[in-house]
Parts: structure tokens; C-alpha cells; sequence
């Protein structure tokens, strides 16, 4: 039962963040969790880098709760296997695209409505903004 338990958790969630994309100021990271914690010193960066596409990049290497000794490792190295996030908080159709870039960065692509085609687009603080949630396993 254990080693059932023990390979169960590859599939569970490491880490989640939400933001607020921004084309003409900086992307706000409004939370952030991970199964190594929550402090300042391990938040993802998050940036825009072009329109409508966004970086959230998390510590390539983090401590947890995890001593080390025998069977155990610290410090951590981060290899993401999957990613995916959602929209909320908004009253317009977005589809968030998220793409692993790294072991441990994650590339949010944001699908709107233009001229009745999903384009890749920033939203614009007249159509309110959304929020975003990215997670990762």
C-alpha cells in the first residue's frame, strides 16, 4: 500500500499560481503554492514576453520538508511533467494554452476572441481582467 501511495503522488499537483496579465504594465503574480512551501523566496517569476504569452518560472532547485539521509534528497531539483490552467473572473471567452519550456518554467499562451477567430491576444482592463491559474505536476 505504501509504494501505491509513494507513486501516486508523481501525479499530484506541485505547484499552482495566479495572475493578472497586464499588456501595458507588469503581470501581477496575485498567489502562489507548492508542495515546498509558499515564501516569497520560492514564487514563481512571472513575465510577459510577448503579446499575450506570459513566463511563470519557478526555483530550479528547492528545499522542503524532507530531511536529508538515507532515501532522501535536499535540496530538490524541479522537473515538471505537465501543466495546465484555467480563466476566471471574467465575463469575456479566454482559453489559457500553457506549454512546459523547461523543467521549471511553464509558457502561458492566452486565447481570446478577435473578429470571431481565437487569436492569441492581452486582455484589456476595459473588458475586465481575468485572472489565471496554472498548475503544474
Amino acid at each position: 500500500m505504501a509504494e501505491s501511495v509513494a507513486a501516486g503522488t508523481n501525479t499530484a499537483i506541485r505547484a499552482f499560481a495566479t495572475f493578472l496579465p497586464n499588456a501595458s504594465n507588469a503581470p501581477s503574480l496575485t498567489s502562489h503554492m507548492a508542495t515546498w512551501g509558499n515564501l516569497p523566496s520560492v514564487a514563481p517569476s512571472l513575465a510577459r514576453t510577448g503579446v499575450g504569452t506570459y513566463t511563470l518560472a519557478w526555483p530550479p532547485t528547492v528545499n522542503d520538508e524532507i530531511g536529508s539521509g538515507p532515501g532522501f534528497t535536499s535540496p530538490h531539483t524541479l522537473n515538471f511533467l505537465a501543466a495546465w490552467a484555467n480563466a476566471a473572473s471574467s465575463a469575456a471567452f479566454w482559453h489559457p494554452q500553457v506549454v512546459l519550456t523547461a523543467a521549471n518554467i511553464a509558457t502561458i499562451y492566452l486565447y481570446g476572441i478577435s473578429a470571431g477567430t481565437p487569436t492569441i491576444l492581452d486582455p484589456t482592463p476595459s473588458g475586465g481582467l481575468p485572472q489565471f491559474t496554472v498548475f503544474v505536476v
